[in-house]
């Protein structure tokens, strides 16, 4: 008979692993993105900026992750670590 907290630890890591979202964006996190990433690849990081900050805050977890790299990195904006913190945070 098998221990009954390996049993528990087991069970325990599968339920967890079926809450895990999917580390890679979906299609409709990509699609709704692209027009950030986009102005990024053409240094308009004021427009990637307004970009990213509105779908941040209806929760679209790329473009929370893509305005953190903005804020920790300066661009369109001042460096701010506690608001790159803070997006990074709710990316995760």
């Amino acid at each position: 008979m098998r221990p009954f907290w390996l049993v528990t630890a087991l069970l325990g890591h599968l339920a967890l692993g079926a809450c895990t979202p999917s580390a890679k964006p979906t299609a409709t996190q990509m699609a709704t993105v692209q027009p950030g990433i986009e102005a990024e690849e053409r240094g308009d990081y004021g427009f990637a900026l307004f970009t990213y900050r509105y779908w941040a805050s209806l929760g679209v977890g790329l473009a929370q992750y893509r305005l953190a790299r903005l804020y920790e990195q300066g661009l369109g904006t001042a460096q701010n670590d506690a608001e790159a913190a803070r997006w990074y945070r709710s990316a995760s």
